[in-house]
């Protein structure tokens, strides 16, 4: 049956264009013809007779921001308490002072307890 609706659809596309060469018949009745034939045949055959196109852009800045509040919806909230430091944070002064070779920081260092 498939071979049928082709033989259609190619003997209305030849009569379409003689049609046309002509100025005879109206091209839309042919067009039609072939075009149902042609959709017949493939459809007959298990070939494709649409195609569906699906496109993605760039995430937006809302679609991210959205999906991580979904992400962070799902987090079970955690039973836990912060923990107090064992000593305390080491100032930038400190930290010159361990460096090879360093001298003492001025007093006027401005992140430093200077020592003369």
């Amino acid at each position: 049956m498939a071979v049928r609706y082709e033989r259609v659809a190619h003997s209305a596309v030849e009569r379409l264009q003689a049609a046309l060469n002509k100025n005879k018949v109206k091209p839309r009745d042919l067009a039609i013809v072939s075009a149902v034939a042609t959709d017949k045949a493939l459809l007959l055959r298990g070939e494709a007779t649409a195609r569906i196109e699906v496109r993605q852009g760039q995430p937006t800045i809302e679609s991210v921001n959205r999906q991580l509040k979904e992400l962070m919806d799902e987090l079970e909230e955690a039973d836990a308490k912060a923990l107090e430091p064992k000593q305390r944070p080491i100032t930038e002064a400190e930290v010159i002072q361990q460096l090879p070779g360093a001298g003492p920081v001025p007093p006027d260092h401005p992140n430093g307890q200077g020592h003369a």
